[in-house]
């Protein structure tokens, strides 16, 4: 490599910086900010989590429980915002214009 091409290289997570060093498991370059120095090695976070073993696939529980929450927010929602109105109606409207329209 010659000494204007490392000057060129810039930081994969930040293109306005230039490089400090190349991540020796993925080959990306990165600043000085970006990695890591572990057993003599600058790795980025990536290689840094995967060689600890801290990436963890998300599991199907995890996405039912996602959809399980999701839908119970939903079903949250529609019932405070029904309660709302029917209480509205009950407070704005007198009661004689209610029994006129039930009365129909």
């Amino acid at each position: 490599m010659t000494p204007s091409s490392v000057a060129k290289r810039r930081c994969r997570n930040h293109i306005e910086r230039q490089a400090a060093c190349r991540c020796p498991g993925c080959g990306f370059d990165f600043c000085r900010e970006c990695v890591t120095e572990h057993d003599e090695r600058l790795l980025c976070s990536r290689c840094m989590a995967q060689l600890t073993g801290s990436i963890q696939e998300p599991s199907r529980s995890a996405a039912l429980r996602t959809l399980a929450q999701a839908v119970a927010g939903i079903v949250a929602a529609f019932l405070f915002f029904f309660l709302a109105g029917e209480l509205t109606s009950m407070v704005v409207s007198p009661s004689h214009e209610v029994r006129a329209w039930h009365a129909r």
